[in-house]
């Protein structure tokens, strides 16, 4: 079999007309969904549209995803109509490996189509050389491929640092303030939110545990850190209870504890 003449580098994502930014890794399972990463890479309109999404706001909007060589050169256009983020998925995060945040969006689209590739300054677009191989097929390529330099950033977004070394946890009902080592994968799905792991040393554990015997729900407010030690991103847990704590009872005082939170509602904001 021939090799493909225009190999796929990356993605340029447009909203509504506009450049959200650059992906490099991209997933159309069916004829109706599809699957992105988002890292610090991306513009304000699209975390803007994760955080009206959290609010229970369906948004709807059209798009299109052009497809660059390795040249950065345009070689096909995917579009369509309107599509709103059914799931969002917040990656396992561990303050002791200072990674970026990465969410993993799965949007529900219709009339997926392949048009025309834009062509810059309003010229008459040009159809592509050969057929997209986007749809029915999965395309997907290391993140350390992705090379694009250069990417605007929104308004929402001031702090471009976001790699996480530390999270910073309150609650209500108590003064103190609690640096948990790791958060574990947070999934929200048409409104339903998963449990959310923090993983913390046993010192910190002392007054979960106290909330677990009394029961009842609390507020619970994660501040992630930069590497500088500020705040940029907060994950607001509202309505929490704890599911379970795990060990059940303190064994190693210098050991790691988990605690599940159940989250009834959930706010997500970049700190300005």
């Amino acid at each position: 079999m021939p090799a493909d003449p225009h190999p796929a580098f990356c993605w340029k994502l447009n909203l509504n007309g506009q450049t959200a930014g650059f992906l490099s890794t991209v997933d159309f399972p069916t004829e109706t969904s599809m699957t992105f990463d988002v890292s610090g890479k991306m513009t304000g309109m699209v975390y803007d549209w994760i955080f009206q999404t959290l609010q229970g706001q369906r948004r709807m909007l059209g798009g299109t995803l052009i497809t660059l060589d390795t040249t950065l050169k345009p070689v096909y256009c995917d579009a369509w109509d309107s599509g709103w983020i059914q799931q969002m998925v917040l990656a396992p995060l561990d303050a002791s490996q200072a990674k970026p945040m990465v969410f993993s969006l799965t949007l529900q689209i219709s009339n997926l189509r392949e048009v025309p590739l834009p062509q810059a300054g309003g010229g008459a677009a040009v159809q592509p050389a050969s057929k997209s191989l986007l749809r029915g097929t999965t395309q997907r390529f290391q993140r350390q491929r992705f090379r694009v330099a250069s990417v605007a950033t929104g308004g929402s977004r001031r702090d471009a640092d976001l790699n996480c070394a530390a999270f910073k946890v309150t609650m209500n009902g108590s003064q103190n303030a609690y640096f948990v080592k790791k958060l574990g994968k947070l999934t929200v799905n048409a409104g339903s939110i998963s449990p959310l792991v923090m993983t913390m040393g046993e010192s910190v554990a002392t007054d979960f545990r106290a909330w677990k015997q009394a029961g009842g729900q609390r507020d619970v407010t994660i501040l992630c850190l930069n590497t500088a030690l500020r705040s940029f991103f907060s994950v607001t847990c509202s309505g929490s209870t704890i599911a379970q704590i795990h060990p059940p009872v303190p064994i190693n005082p210098t050991g790691a504890t988990d605690v599940t939170l159940n989250v009834s509602r959930l706010a997500m904001n970049f700190v300005t």
